[in-house]
């Protein structure tokens, strides 16, 4: 990276809009996965109805040369070692493609063969460090790659903390079930929950946890990156969007899914033929992902919006905002737009329920064939850096918690398998 390309990351800083704060008292939050490094300016939000939330977790990146091995030394994160097979991947996961360098985490991937792979990348992940039930996820990233490219897969996630990410039978039966009940489904649905390998139906579920409570590790994609054409042709084919424009895609994955009836054929738009999950609100410059429904066994709910170019030089903030609960809801927002929100009723159709389970986050950039362009065709890509300026959590505390908001709303820190579900 020149010093002249760094010295623009860091002016760029100050233009990047951000959530609304409150004025900050003498007693501003401080806790175990707070980094003082953190602006007392950054120590409050509020969320979309005014209430005030507290940081609980920050991560600056200040200090530089940072290592993530999977030795655990790092209080939040790990970077694995591991070859990433999900989604016909093609590289292996090296903890020496993660560092930090002039106050960025710095995830860098190149064409260099490793163990049998043809590239070699990085992710880091705060499974079993630092997980949260309820709260607003916020980050500032500048992308990999280039403009009109979609060759690379950036991706910051989420997954329940009871399976790992990229480690594929650690998720068998929970990935990605966020559903509590015991009705088993009838008719060509009626094989999907028998797939919940923890269920509602279960009194000895083991392993330390309740009976009659459904698990499992659904998954939020907070950010995504491909072009338009790959995320929303049916937009790109009515000349809403340019086919190598830089899309960013929310997502929710979840099981068990809507009947098939409900789903939109692929490349088409929800209608009432089709409704999809009723109550779902896209932004003002926001759409479905009409390219994808999900599988058999799983819907993918997803929206997508177009990033400038200068997202590959410049920080841009990603939110996720959540509450748990029938009340709740779970709202994607990029430099302060509306991507998708989706109420706690939009899931009735299926059953499924706002994710109640720990969350961890996961920060990395994948390789795959699923990705729509010829790697081999575009060696300039190579090497490619995501960078991340901040990492950052918010929750209210518990007495505002319980005065505030709706009954039902867990906010907590902790990614004991054990636990899930806590009134204050």
């Amino acid at each position: 990276v020149s010093t002249i390309l760094a010295l623009g990351w860091a002016l760029a800083l100050a233009a990047v809009p951000t959530a609304p704060v409150t004025t900050v008292p003498d007693d501003a939050p401080v806790g175990p996965f707070v980094d003082p490094d953190t602006p007392r300016s950054e120590l409050r939000r509020l969320d979309k109805l005014g209430r005030e939330f507290e940081l609980v977790m920050s991560d600056e990146f200040a200090v530089d040369g940072r290592k993530f091995g999977p030795d655990g030394n790092d209080p939040i994160w790990t970077a694995t070692h591991n070859r990433d097979k999900t989604n016909l991947g093609l590289a292996y996961m090296r903890p020496e493609m993660a560092t930090t360098e002039r106050g960025f985490l710095k995830i860098t991937t190149d064409r260099v063969r490793y163990r049998g792979t043809g590239y070699s990348s990085g992710q880091v992940m705060s499974w079993n460090k630092f997980c949260l039930t309820g709260g607003i996820v916020e980050i500032k990233f500048v992308l990999p790659g280039q403009p009109g490219l979609g060759a690379l897969w950036p991706a910051i996630w989420m997954l329940g903390n009871l399976g790992r990410a990229t480690f594929e039978s650690s998720t068998e039966g929970f990935w990605p079930w966020s559903y509590d009940q015991c009705t088993r489904p009838v008719g060509p649905e009626a094989a999907f929950q028998f797939d919940q390998r923890i269920s509602h139906c279960d009194a000895e579920p083991g392993f330390g946890m309740h009976p009659f409570q459904g698990r499992g590790s659904p998954e939020i994609d907070i950010l995504e990156t491909n072009t338009a054409e790959h995320f929303a042709k049916q937009l790109v084919n009515q000349s809403v969007y340019a086919p190598n424009a830089t899309a960013l895609a929310g997502s929710l994955q979840l099981a068990p899914r809507v009947p098939k009836w409900m789903r939109a054929d692929e490349g088409e738009l929800p209608d009432r033929h089709h409704p999809w999950y009723p109550g779902i609100v896209n932004g003002e410059e926001a759409a479905y992902n009409s390219n994808f429904f999900g599988l058999w066994n799983y819907d993918s709910v997803s929206s997508v919006t177009i990033l400038p170019d200068d997202a590959y030089s410049t920080p841009h903030k990603v939110s996720f905002e959540y509450a748990t609960g029938p009340e709740g809801y779970m709202r994607w927002v990029i430099d302060g737009r509306l991507i998708m929100e989706i109420p706690a009723h939009s899931l009735e159709s299926s059953g499924a329920m706002v994710p109640a389970e720990p969350m961890y986050l996961i920060i990395g950039t994948s390789v795959s064939k699923l990705w729509g362009q010829d790697l081999e065709a575009h060696p300039e890509l190579f090497p490619a850096s995501m960078l991340i300026d901040s990492v950052r959590v918010y929750q209210p505390k518990p007495q505002s918690a319980a005065a505030s908001f709706p009954e039902g709303a867990e906010w907590t820190v902790g990614c004991s398998p054990t636990v899930c579900g806590r009134e204050f």
